[in-house]
């Protein structure tokens, strides 16, 4: 089954450093995964940069393990030092639409 996740970072969505960051984050997705689809933006009041990306698993507890080594293997690639640890969530509205696709 494929399930989208939302991995949300403190501190690296701020106005001044949002874009560099997404697109260091961006890049890294794209060299290392690829297959996840990965979508990067920034809630630049919140100062929140967030990643938004489809991991398969047999269940939702495989597909979210996947989703956190995934992130961290992104994270290392990008070279990005998160100030407060990522933040995950289940997209469900995304994710009923790719299993109904």
């Amino acid at each position: 089954m494929e399930f989208t996740f939302t991995a949300s970072i403190e501190g690296l969505g701020a106005r001044s450093i949002a874009e560099e960051n997404a697109i260091a984050l961006l890049d890294a997705f794209e060299k290392v995964h690829p297959e996840v689809g990965a979508a990067v933006g920034a809630k630049l009041t919140a100062g929140v940069l967030e990643a938004t990306f489809s991991v398969g698993g047999r269940s939702l507890d495989d597909a979210a393990e996947a989703a956190r080594q995934l992130f961290a293997e992104v994270m290392e690639v990008s070279g990005l030092q998160p100030i407060n640890p990522a933040r995950f969530e289940l997209e469900a509205d995304l994710t009923e639409q790719v299993l109904a696709s």
